[in-house]
């Protein structure tokens, strides 16, 4: 078998066909097994599948002043999104509006008002802000889905310079007056929480605020009657004493968090909390555990 005639090292691993048959590419290298095709006139070295990979790979074919935006740039920043929206392809590219919004295959376009803040940088790509992505998300998510978008990007555990603040989405809200979802996103963002780790908990906490419960506090450490440390609950009623966890697959899977999880029940029941566990099965149906821990609060003096 003869040996792939190299590409000249300038094209990089992704480029345009164009660009590679002017520098003397010929037709029959571009057709190389070890060329893939992941957009129209694009040619790219492996076969990339994240969503970072993919993003590179339509770099050739966008203008200079596009940008990725919604789902893309939601992925590119950890954001978490439901199910049905994950997933690498399609692309979401944008352009200040009136360009023409980019098409094709695997691509969905949108022409975007964007103001100076509104772009980023990761790792190489153009992006929409952190603040910007969240907003343009708001048609596109359910409250308990956006609110836990705002905590996320609000996470104390998300390092400084990929963190947003109140007053950064603040001032991203006030410079996009005309934006369907506008006044969803401002009835939610007075109840986001740096301090929540998942989204399951966003939800939580959302369902308990809307069922007329006190203010339900996230991750937040308990301590006995001498001080020592008990636990630190995903939700809690502290006035009540009461306690949430919500257990995720990782929590059955992995043997530190099992034994972890088994110690701190018996600490919270002895310092006089009660201590309920939230599963996947209570966020598709709520009723039963909002009936429950209607019915504990008012058995711990709280009323309605």
């Amino acid at each position: 078998m003869s040996a792939r005639i190299p590409l000249p090292d300038s094209l990089g691993p992704n480029f345009r066909v164009t660009l590679g048959a002017a520098m003397g590419v010929g037709r029959g290298r571009l057709a190389g097994s070890d060329l893939t095709r992941p957009f129209w006139g694009v040619r790219a070295l492996g076969s990339g599948t994240s969503i970072r990979e993919l993003a590179a790979s339509y770099l050739p074919r966008m203008s200079p002043l596009a940008l990725f935006s919604h789902v893309t740039a939601a992925q590119l920043w950890d954001i978490p999104l439901p199910l049905r929206l994950q997933g690498a392809l399609p692309l979401h590219v944008a352009v200040p509006d009136p360009r023409r919004a980019p098409e094709g295959r695997d691509v969905i376009g949108h022409r975007l008002q964007l103001r100076r803040p509104d772009l980023q940088r990761i790792s190489g790509l153009c992006v929409t802000s952190l603040e910007r992505t969240v907003l343009d998300l708001a048609t596109l998510l359910d409250d308990e889905e956006l609110l836990g978008a705002i905590d996320n990007i609000l996470w104390r555990r998300r390092r400084p310079q990929i963190r947003a603040t109140i007053p950064t989405i603040t001032a991203a809200l006030a410079s996009t007056t005309a934006r369907r979802g506008r006044t969803r996103f401002l009835e939610l963002l007075p109840l986001a929480s740096p301090r929540s780790d998942s989204s399951p908990e966003t939800a939580f906490r959302l369902r308990f605020i809307r069922a007329g419960f006190p203010d339900p506090i996230p991750n937040k450490d308990v301590f006995d009657a001498q001080g020592r440390f008990l636990a630190m609950p995903d939700l809690q009623f502290p006035l009540f004493r009461m306690a949430f966890d919500y257990e995720g697959d990782h929590h059955r899977t992995d043997p530190g968090q099992w034994r972890k999880d088994l110690r701190r029940v018996p600490l919270l029941q002895d310092a006089n909390w009660h201590h309920t566990r939230l599963s996947a099965a209570d966020l598709a149906d709520p009723h039963y555990i909002l009936a429950r821990t209607r019915r504990v609060l008012l058995e711990r003096g709280w009323t309605p």
